[in-house]
């Protein structure tokens, strides 16, 4: 009954932030995406209760990214164009496509170099046969831990996340629906090669994230989506789904009702996360706040770089297993509230939440002077959040270093806003 008005409170809080979703954005897409998680998980896991430990830190995580935001955020300065008001963008348009075009290429070598160094023929590919087997050996490679990985292929990844991270930003200048779809042609050629879904996912989330942010700078405001949108979405949502489906079919090696049964049970398993969380935290929640790790886990990447900590196949390597109307599902993922709890205890966790926000908001004050900083900058943020069911973007390199490229490439678009009255 707790969790239950807990849950009303949070959906009060959400539809409020939903009313003033251009004002304060990251906290309103901080609160309905963890709503949403709290939603799915109890839809799918509803033989599993969540605590009302995890309910009422989800609670506190929404209300202080909500206090930063609001103390950081100069209203004056974010006032939303008139309705009379049209705008539009001069930029370097033959820079913009050359920059596109180059990171395009770049982004294409990776699936290629990650192939040749595995030993997997490129020809093999050509057949529907050759592709499924190329995906079993390299999952059972991965698995195993003997994929193989180089510090060229490492680069090319960069380009990968970079590749949807400037077309969000070019598509809003020249809207041309075809960047979004190629933006995301390599990391989806990666996840029909290689079976590497989660690479997939973060390039969608790094495009939308991108997209938003680049609305939010130049008009001050989230978008509007028009009904075929969302038609489009959900055709997505259906070939994500079918997609997912010819992965597992892959790792099999065959197409068959048991390849789409593991894979509507893999999917279940995706959504695990928040059962996951609730089990670590109780188990862990006397100790927790005993010894800090003080950013280790949650900037893993860059303490890997200085050679601090070494890196490791899966940040945690332990598993939570739970029942659920009959069903026993396991994952090691945690989200990011196991990064920062490690790190920075409970209480720590949430003021990393009230820094995040108020960086938000002070940042996003400043994007009238620093546009190309604060596409950047807000761009990692809203990616942060829509990353959090799994890790910390911190925790790898190849995102640290894709979101700073993107301040130096917007330099040399030279965008500037006309505005005009209707």
């Amino acid at each position: 009954m707790i969790n239950f008005l807990i849950l009303i409170i949070y959906s009060f809080i959400t539809y409020s932030l939903f009313k003033k979703r251009n004002k304060y954005t990251i906290s309103f897409i901080f609160s309905l995406f963890w709503f949403g998680n709290i939603v799915f998980s109890n839809f799918f896991f509803s033989g599993y209760k969540l605590s009302i430990e995890l309910y009422l830190l989800l609670l506190g995580s929404s209300l202080f990214i909500f206090l930063g935001e609001f103390f950081s955020l100069n209203s004056k300065v974010l006032k939303v164009p008139k309705s009379t008001q049209e705008s539009f963008y001069s930029f370097r348009k033959l820079r913009a496509k050359k920059i596109f075009l180059i990171i395009f290429f770049l982004a294409f070598l990776y699936p290629i170099f990650n192939l040749m160094n595995n030993g997997i023929s490129l020809s093999r590919l050509f057949s529907l046969q050759g592709l499924l087997s190329a995906n079993n050996e390299l999952a059972v490679a991965r698995y195993s831990g003997e994929i193989k990985r180089t510090l060229i292929a490492q680069i090319f990844l960069i380009f990968v996340y970079l590749l949807p991270l400037f077309s969000g930003v070019y598509f809003f200048l020249a809207r041309k629906r075809k960047l979004l779809f190629l933006s995301l042609l390599p990391s989806l050629i990666v996840l029909l090669t290689q079976n590497t879904k989660l690479v997939f996912i973060a390039c969608v989330l790094i495009l939308v994230s991108s997209f938003l942010v680049t609305n939010l700078v130049f008009e001050r405001r989230l978008p509007k989506f028009k009904k075929k949108v969302y038609i489009s979405a959900l055709t997505f949502v259906f070939l994500f789904y079918s997609l997912f489906i010819f992965s597992f079919a892959a790792r099999m090696g065959a197409l068959n009702q048991s390849a789409v049964r593991s894979a509507n049970y893999k999917m279940s398993s995706y959504v695990a996360h928040v059962p996951a969380l609730d089990i670590w935290l109780l188990e862990n929640i006397e100790t927790v706040d005993r010894e800090y790790e003080l950013g280790v886990k949650t900037f893993f990447g860059v303490f890997n770089t200085l050679g601090i900590v070494k890196r490791e196949v899966g940040i945690f390597t332990d598993f939570h297993y739970f029942k659920s109307n009959g069903r026993i599902y396991g994952t090691n993922i945690y989200t990011i509230y196991r990064y920062l709890i490690q790190d920075f205890g409970i209480l720590g966790s949430i003021l990393f939440l009230f820094c995040l926000g108020f960086i938000f908001g002070k940042i996003r004050s400043l994007s009238v002077h620093f546009p190309n900083l604060a596409l950047s900058v807000l761009s990692a943020l809203v990616f942060f959040v829509l990353n959090s069911y799994l890790s910390s973007i911190f925790a790898y390199m190849s995102f640290i270093l894709s979101f700073s490229l993107l301040l130096f490439l917007t330099k040399f678009l030279s965008i500037k806003k006309i505005t005009q009255t209707k």
